[in-house]
């Protein structure tokens, strides 16, 4: 199906025609990346899968099913029910119309594409791990550092600076990664906080501008959040930006 002209036929139409889209995805298969931008479910377990789908089709009572489906309870994995927001979390190569399709998917707020965009209403809480300080947004089930890099390095770098992250156990965790550009524009808000940034005053604001793990349509780019102007860009990988790592 993946691989099926008119399967990409069928959900290309969708986007078109701004239908909502909600991938139901049945094994390890990769959704093409302006798929992947979408809020996507776990079918290979059906009970799983389906209660994630009722919720987010807001339907005040479920599909009716099958009777056999009937006797089985629905198990929902860790506290995945409870977060309003879910973003992708694995790196992709992103060309610029499919950067500006998640834009748009998501109605993220950019300064320059989007003034009219939305901000995610954000349930951020400060705790202290293993004497690192991590900000835990209840709305996304992401955990951020604070700060991030106390200077601003290549992208080579901050693969590297990322490793030493995880072998010193940064706040007790070895799994930091850099954010996808989803994750990054999440934290950007539709006004300038205290006069300064595109971003909540709760995060430090020396990483004015932050690498994400997501390439850019080229041999040796990647993407950027800008928190200074609000938006997002594409840059040579020579180039110096912050870092600010993040966790599911």
């Amino acid at each position: 199906a993946a691989s099926s002209y008119y399967i990409r036929l069928e959900w290309n139409t969708a986007l078109n025609l701004q239908k909502r889209i909600i991938p139901c995805v049945l094994d390890n298969t990769k959704l093409p990346p302006i798929l992947s931008a979408f809020l996507h479910h776990p079918f290979g377990d059906y009970e799983t899968g389906y209660p994630f789908l009722v919720r987010d089709l807001h339907l005040k009572r479920p599909i009716q099913l099958r009777q056999a489906e009937k006797q089985k309870p629905a198990k929902i994995i860790g506290t995945y029910s409870s977060f309003k927001w879910h973003f992708r979390n694995t790196p992709l190569t992103l060309s610029e119309r499919d950067a500006k399709k998640m834009l748009d998917a998501n109605n993220f707020f950019n300064y320059s594409w989007n003034g009219s965009g939305n901000r995610i209403k954000h349930d951020y809480k400060k705790q202290t791990k293993s004497g690192n300080l991590v900000i835990v947004d209840s709305a996304t089930g992401l955990v951020w550092q604070q700060s991030g890099s106390e200077e601003s390095m290549t992208y080579s770098s901050a693969k590297m600076w990322l490793k030493l992250l995880n072998k010193k156990g940064y706040a007790g965790y070895t799994d930091w990664r850099l954010p996808t550009l989803e994750e990054g524009l999440s934290l950007i808000e539709n006004t300038k906080q205290s006069g300064d940034l595109y971003i909540d005053p709760i995060f430090n604001k020396q990483q004015r501008w932050i690498w994400t793990c997501d390439k850019a349509k080229g041999e040796s780019w990647a993407w950027v959040v800008d928190f200074y102007d609000g938006g997002y860009y594409d840059v040579n990988f020579g180039t110096k930006y912050y870092n600010r790592a993040v966790r599911s």
